[in-house]
């Protein structure tokens, strides 16, 4: 081997190993994907715990308009209003119109939960994952009951549906909701606090 091309490998493998290294640091560093947690591929889900969580519609941050006239299915989900954080599990009101085909006593709400987990946490989920990937679902109410600026109002939330993935939906007693003048709360039973760490 000549001279010259002796120097070209001795240039090239330090430069090679650099870029296999960087290549193994980026993957290996990656920020971690929430099916790569529920599919434990490369993360352990340690803990699943039953929580709560009290959801606020506070009216000053809702846009005019809203909520909308339209039917439920032709809402907008342009709303995404941020409702709830705890840093890696954040829950969104994407949209609130009138219920579709029931009488204007009734709205209908639509909320989709949006993450961004860490290397090692925990995580609220609307569902209970089986660690392979499936889940069950089981986004509850344990009372009818909401909140009008702080007061009781009886038989005022009731769940329209579930899924796909991290959305749900409530049916709001329209009344109810448009008498408060600064927030409407409920209570959203058994969600899932799943806590994981890297494999």
């Amino acid at each position: 081997m000549s001279q010259h091309r002796q120097k070209r490998v001795m240039l090239l493998l330090p430069l090679a190993a650099l870029v296999l290294l960087l290549i193994v640091f980026f993957l290996w560093n990656r920020a971690p994907r929430l099916n790569r947690i529920l599919y434990q591929k490369g993360y352990t889900i340690t803990d699943c715990t039953q929580q709560s969580l009290s959801v606020t519609i506070s009216k000053d941050l809702l846009p005019n308009g809203f909520p909308q006239e339209a039917e439920a299915f032709e809402a907008s989900d342009d709303l995404a209003l941020l409702l709830w954080s705890d840093g890696s599990s954040s829950l969104y009101l994407d949209a609130l119109c009138y219920a579709n085909g029931r009488a204007p006593d009734l709205l209908w709400a639509s909320f989709h939960f949006q993450y961004e987990p860490s290397s090692r946490g925990s995580l609220l989920l609307p569902y209970l994952p089986d660690g392979k990937g499936g889940s069950t679902r089981s986004v509850g109410l344990s009372s009818a009951e909401a909140e009008v600026d702080g007061s009781p109002w009886p038989d005022a939330v009731h769940i329209a549906g579930q899924g796909p993935d991290e959305i749900f939906s409530v049916y709001l007693d329209a009344a109810a909701f448009q008498a408060a003048s600064e927030s409407f709360t409920f209570q959203i039973n058994d969600l899932w606090e799943v806590s994981y760490q890297p494999t």
